[in-house]
């Protein structure tokens, strides 16, 4: 597996760009036999908001759907307000991943929906995420299958990830969000 993201530099003194990708390939011990060269893009600590509106979120998103992925993980701390919050997952719909779009929440997520009264399962829903809060999504690939767990974040939230992987075998790739 491969496709790792690097978070985007928002110092002010540098100004907000677009990140570097890097790439890393990953041995998933238990892996599924027919699973070999499939890749993972995960995306985290982008904090859409003050620094970073719309433009660059359309920026982010043209980025992201260049790189070929088969999953779409996402780690969190999406956006700083409500109106961005919206902007992120409406720019997350176009990004495409054959097996399934896969998220959890962040401290700042959590506090921002609280804050503005938000859906974010719903707005996550609507551009094809699954939210996973201390919860495990299963893809059925050849061989075996991919086991996702979500754990909630801890300052706002409850996590909890005993139990995400308790039946596991030993064909099953396991991949945990947090």
């Amino acid at each position: 597996m491969s496709r790792i993201w690097v978070r985007p530099d928002w110092h002010a003194q540098r100004g907000y760009r677009l990140p570097e990708v890097e790439e890393h390939t990953l041995d998933l011990r238990h892996a599924p036999e027919n699973w070999p060269g499939a890749t993972a893009l995960f995306v985290s600590d982008v904090h859409l908001g003050p620094f970073a509106g719309r433009e660059f979120a359309r920026q982010l998103a043209a980025q992201l759907r260049a790189i070929p992925a088969d999953i779409l993980l996402l780690g969190g701390d999406y956006a700083e307000t409500g109106a961005a919050m919206r902007i992120f997952w409406e720019e997350m719909r176009a990004i495409e991943a054959p097996l399934g779009k896969f998220a959890v929440r962040g401290n700042n997520d959590a506090q921002c929906a609280r804050r503005e009264n938000l859906d974010l399962s719903a707005m996550m829903a609507q551009a094809g995420v699954r939210l996973l809060v201390n919860a495990r999504a299963e893809v059925c690939v050849p061989g075996g299958r991919i086991l996702i767990g979500g754990v909630d974040e801890c300052h706002f939230g409850q996590p909890d990830g005993r139990g995400l992987f308790r039946d596991a075998g030993e064909n099953d790739a396991r991949i945990l969000l947090s």
